[in-house]
């Protein structure tokens, strides 16, 4: 209808151009619908099927950049599309993959990533008509609006790449049809709503990118459904409620962020059946309760519960995590000692533990934390000494209560030069 109507709409002005574009491919412009597909040129492309993924390019490049300087498909001033017989040949797409040594003749990546869009830029519905892609990447793009739900004829689409653009709205439905997905990514965008319960049939999803959006409500039960999921980001939103204990179903699950939420509720003990979690960020929400011994079975290499109101004992398993390289555990109401075993963790640089309401004194054991470099353990109430040990280690950073204040005193005492800050 556009077409018709709106001749100087990106519809209309790719439609006047695939007219003339299609006379070089050997191809009728008066009737572009019963075309047969044969063709001794461009076997074992279907001439209709080169015909609709032109059309749409064009639309893309009148959308996106007006048409270019030839009038055609080209792209933005630099011209990185070209006016080439062979849209195979035009840059940022790509007729193969990894998976395959000869291209069939096929679109099969639109690969956009920091093209040079302008700004107020919307994704035209015509982008579905590219039902052969496996890869659609807008990455850091000035592309905004809603996200159009036209993905349900994108049948092989692997990869649907929309992060750090402007997208507005609610995630559109027909994305729940791909699938044959396995990454989604929607993160860094003005994105709304309830998390979306449409992952279901995703079976193939390997990573789901959703964070630093504006997603309310509780994470969508579908999502726990993910079995083959790696990579699960849904931090910096406004979700409520607390986590599933079917999150433990997510055997190959390797990162899972959740940080600056409104979480609440315990940390469930089923995250310790996540044998391949390496790094876990559930910091600055308002989760309560104990910190789940489990969790040191995992081989973690992050482990971000700061800013919580997670009110146990560090668990002294916490000392066989080998693997573990940053520890933040600050700014809750953690009690106890601090335990011993944590020197074991002899690859761990950081390790925040201010701000908590632990007593005793500083394990010694510390000093044999090879690797670190930075240890906050001021604002408990901690006594004793620095051990002459962690002060050998020479840290970037070290806090302590051994501020000199009128109404306690020296709570910790630190050898002059060991401690960075005393509060």
């Amino acid at each position: 209808e556009a077409m018709k109507t709106l001749p100087f709409s990106p519809q209309g002005m790719a439609y006047t151009w695939i007219k003339t574009d299609i006379q070089s491919l050997g191809y009728d412009p008066n009737d572009l619908s019963e075309y047969d597909g044969t063709s001794s040129v461009y076997e074992p492309r279907r001439m209709a099927d080169r015909v609709r993924t032109r059309y749409a390019l064009s639309v893309l490049n009148y959308t996106f950049w007006g048409g270019g300087s030839t009038g055609g498909v080209s792209t933005d001033t630099s011209d990185e599309w070209s006016h080439d017989n062979d849209e195979c040949n035009w840059a940022r797409l790509s007729c193969g993959d990894e998976t395959e040594d000869v291209s069939d003749g096929i679109v099969k990546i639109l690969d956009l990533e920091e093209a040079e869009i302008p700004e107020g830029s919307v994704l035209p519905g015509e982008v579905a008509m590219l039902n052969s892609l496996r890869a659609l990447v807008l990455t850091t793009t000035r592309v905004g609006g809603s996200i159009p739900d036209v993905f349900g004829p994108m049948k092989e689409l692997r990869e649907l790449d929309l992060d750090d653009c402007v997208f507005t709205g609610f995630v559109p439905s027909s994305i729940g049809a791909l699938q044959n997905l396995e990454e989604l990514r929607l993160n860094d965008n003005i994105l709304e709503g309830p998390l979306p319960d449409l992952f279901w049939n995703l079976n193939n999803l390997r990573v789901l990118e959703l964070q630093k959006n504006l997603f309310t409500g509780t994470i969508s039960e579908s999502i726990w459904s993910l079995e083959s999921i790696e990579d699960l980001r849904v931090g910096d939103n406004e979700l409520t409620g607390s986590l599933s204990t079917q999150i433990g179903n997510l055997k190959k699950l390797e990162r899972f962020w959740a940080y600056t939420n409104q979480l609440t509720g315990r940390i469930p003990t089923q995250m310790g059946q996540l044998t391949f979690l390496r790094d876990l960020s559930m910091d600055d929400n308002r989760l309560v309760g104990t910190i789940p011994k489990q969790l040191a079975a995992l081989p973690l290499q992050e482990l971000w519960l700061n800013l919580n109101k997670l009110s146990s004992s560090i668990p002294t398993e916490f000392g066989e995590m080998l693997g573990l390289e940053n520890l933040y555990l600050d700014e809750n109401v953690l009690t106890g000692f601090i335990p011993s075993q944590l020197g074991n963790l002899y690859n761990c640089t950081d390790v925040f533990l201010n701000n908590n309401k632990l007593i005793g004194a500083i394990p010694d054991t510390l000093g044999d934390m090879e690797s670190l470099q930075r240890l906050r353990v001021h604002a408990n109430s901690l006594s004793g000494s620095v051990p002459d040990s962690l002060c050998r280690l020479g840290l970037e950073q070290l806090s302590a209560d051994c501020a000199d204040l009128p109404q306690f005193g020296v709570l910790v005492s630190c050898p002059l030069g060991c401690c960075t800050e005393c509060f």
